[in-house]
Formats: C-alpha cells, structure tokens, sequence
C-alpha cells in the first residue's frame, strides 16, 4: 500500500488532481494506517523473550535483523537526545558496537548532537526492525569513548 496514489509526470513532478492538497492525506486515511503485529487481544509480554537479559536478547534480536533481506541497515537506529532546557531532538545515526556497558555510536562533538549530550548526557535509541516486527528502545546516560 503506498501512502499517496499520485502519478509522476514526464519531468519528474507529481500530477495532482485540483481538490489535492500537495502533501497532505484526509485524516481518516491516517488513521486507518495500521498493520497488525500480534491476533487481536494479544499483547508482546516478557514471556515472549527468549533472555530476560537486556543485552543478550538484543544481540539476538540483532543477529536475526542482520540475516534479513529487507533490513538493508540493522545498525541504523534513531538517538533522541535533548537541550538542557528538554527541548528534544531526534536523528538517525549507526550502532557501531555493543556490550553489556551498553551501545557505541560515533558522533561530531561539535555537531548539534554532541553540543546536547555535552549538556544533557541521556539519550534515548530506537531500533525498528518492522520485517521481523521488533523493537528495540534503550536509553542511558551517554559517556565519551575514551580516545
């Protein structure tokens, strides 16, 4: 299902019917945007996990995503980070290792993300792997790698 049913032109723009509005969807078709992950009345619970270790069921859950067609980057992971003020942000960046001390992402300290971690040392991450319908949310205070 594609999100807007629109025709490209010859020179590459799209052709819109004169009630469109260019990038908006009617709400009701937002809305009805969801696919099912688990039968109706059924809920992911830790019984479901295979290691109630944090790490060791991530490394799992990794490992399969790496082994999946259509998981082109299973390193590529959402950081949230926020101001010292709270004002959040929120990028993509890449998992470049991990280990029971926790996850290693590589950044510019001088970039807007690491002038906010410098301020505000916890982050929140977030692997979505929607092929194999797993999710992955840990958050924690970020130190700087030693050199």
């Amino acid at each position: 299902m594609s999100c807007i049913d629109k025709t490209i032109s010859e020179n590459g723009e799209f052709e819109l019917d004169d009630d469109d509005e260019i990038g908006m969807l009617p709400q009701q078709k937002v809305r009805g945007m969801r696919m099912p992950y688990m039968p109706r009345g059924q809920s992911f619970t830790e019984d479901h996990l295979i290691s109630h270790e944090p790490i060791a069921q991530f490394n799992l859950w990794f490992q399969l995503a790496c082994q999946v067609d259509g998981i082109q980057e299973p390193n590529a992971m959402s950081l949230a980070t926020a101001t010292k003020e709270g004002k959040p942000s929120c990028r993509m960046v890449l998992l470049k290792g991990f280990s029971q001390d926790g996850f290693i992402f590589y950044t510019n300290y001088t970039s807007r993300k690491g002038k906010e971690l410098e301020e505000n040392p916890f982050a929140a991450l977030n692997f979505h792997w929607e092929p194999i319908k797993k999710c992955v949310n840990p958050y924690q205070k970020i130190n700087k790698l030693l050199e």
